[in-house]
Parts: C-alpha cells; structure tokens; sequence
C-alpha cells in the first residue's frame, strides 16, 4: 500500500474547504461506468422494493390500527375471541414497531434526506453529478478526528483499525464510492 499523504497539492482547492478538525480519505474511483450503474441501481432497486413494503404494510394494517385509535373492535365479535385479537394486534406491533424505528430510514436516507437545507442523499447525489469515469471520492471521519490522531501515523492504533484497512490498495479496488459510505 502506498504510504499515507498528508497533503497532495493537486486536491488543494478542495482541501481549503474542509474540516481541519476532521480526518479525510480522499481516493480517484476510476472503476467502469457500467459497473458503477450496477451498483447504484441495484440499491435504487432494493431501497423501492423495501418502500413498496412498508407502503403495503400500512395498506394491510391500517384498518387495525384505525379501530385501535378510535376505539372501535374491543368487543369480540362471534368468530374472534378476546385472546385471538390481543395475540393479533400484539404480533402486528411486534412486526411493526422494528418497521417504524429502523427500516423506514433506509428509502428515507437514499431518497429523501436533506442535511442544512440541502439535498444530501445519494439518489439526488446522483441526479446532479451523473456517473464519471474518474470521481474523487471524498470519505470523512465519524465520532473521531484529528484530535484523536497521533503524531505518527504508522504507530496509531486508531490509524491501523479505522484507516488502512479502507485505504489498502485491494478495498479500493473493490468498492466504488458509493460502497465505501459509511466505512472509516
């Protein structure tokens, strides 16, 4: 693997903006455009099924959740007894309560989700920067920084568990930068 750099003065204009608090990883992803495609549109396809999940999950228990808010069905009926529609609406929160908290966010954060005002998910990411056959992939530190670097890069620990493992030659000749979001 090629030695970290510090600073490359080619990225200098885009340097100037960022963070100095912050670690950054920036890297050209010069994989083929198709093979970019794949990848982005397979996640566009995953994140819809997923929407068309939740959309029909809402359809099918709306009507449930409706007579619960309203205060409508508590008496059995003649086919249902008291302990059929309390396992009933207990199984539909159980299924339902994990879809709200978690897998709502997944179609939310690829289609919809703005930070400042701005657009900053990776279908609107999409939209506006198209697909390149060079792209300067730009990967920011989380929950860590410059603070927490030591002076000597080869020796930090936080280097060789947070930073080499997604800067080696073989991960980013593997992953596009889309696949690399959220790693390092």
């Amino acid at each position: 693997m090629e030695k970290v750099k510090k600073d490359a003065s080619k990225f200098r204009p885009i340097l100037q903006d960022l963070d100095a608090n912050q670690v950054y990883l920036l890297h050209v992803d010069r994989h083929p455009v198709p093979h970019k495609k794949i990848i982005f549109f397979t996640a566009v396809l995953i994140n819809l099924t997923v929407l068309a999940l939740l959309i029909g999950r809402v359809v099918y228990v709306f009507p449930l959740y409706r007579a619960i808010l309203l205060g409508r069905e508590w008496v059995p009926d003649a086919q249902s007894s008291t302990t059929s529609i309390i396992i009933r609406r207990t199984f539909s929160l159980l299924i339902d309560s994990p879809l709200i908290q978690y897998a709502w966010r997944w179609p939310y954060t690829f289609f919809l989700e703005r930070l400042h005002g701005q657009w900053t998910n990776p279908a609107a990411w999409r939209l506006v920067s198209d697909f390149r056959l060079s792209e300067l992939v730009v990967r920011k530190s989380r929950n860590w920084g410059a603070k927490d670097v030591r002076a000597s890069i080869d020796e930090s620990p936080l280097f060789k568990s947070r930073v080499f493992p997604f800067a080696s030659d073989r991960y980013l000749r593997e992953k596009t930068g889309y696949l690399m979001q959220g790693k390092g």
